[in-house]
């Protein structure tokens, strides 16, 4: 039962745990979460900077790739769904790093930050996905909470930058 509620927290972790969306509700601690990826996403604001809206370019194909992976629908196709997400969110990152820092300063630390944000979602689900082909739970549960806990950050800088396109977008 613990591994089916490990699954099923993974599963909402992964589809909002970065960036856009959501308001940083805990999925693992039993908060409901809906994901709907077909969802419109907000416009970006008229004075969206040049390095957000170069991150929202960035991130808007490898989003569109990562939204169009159908959930899993039980534990045995979950490891399969993070085997086939995780690449995705691999290129996603790689598309983002190759955007040039931003230049405004009050800009550029939060953007360093939303980055290892993602970077940091990625590293986690990782392990998450190891954990899952051991059958560790305890790891499982580590990875999941340090996805949660990057995603809500990383949902954070996303919002203060005006970062539109880049992550999972949930409404609770």
């Amino acid at each position: 039962m613990r591994y089916v509620l490990l699954v099923l927290a993974a599963t909402l972790v992964v589809a909002a745990s970065t960036a856009c969306g959501g308001d940083g509700d805990d999925p693992a601690a039993g908060t409901t979460v809906s994901i709907d990826p077909s969802r419109q996403r907000p416009e970006p604001p008229a004075d969206q900077s040049r390095w957000a809206g170069e991150i929202d370019a960035a991130c808007k194909e490898w989003q569109d790739r990562i939204d169009a992976v159908a959930p899993p629908e039980d534990a045995e196709s979950l490891e399969a769904w993070v085997a086939e997400t995780l690449p995705l969110l691999r290129s996603q990152i790689e598309a983002v790093e190759a955007v040039k820092p931003s230049s405004k300063k009050e800009e550029e630390a939060r953007a360093e930050l939303f980055v290892q944000g993602l970077t940091g979602v990625e590293r986690a689900l990782t392990r998450y996905l190891n954990a899952i082909r051991k059958g560790d739970t305890e790891a499982m549960e580590t990875a999941l909470a340090d996805a949660n806990e990057a995603g809500s950050q990383t949902r954070g800088y996303a919002i203060s930058l005006d970062v539109t396109q880049c992550g999972g977008y949930s409404d609770s």
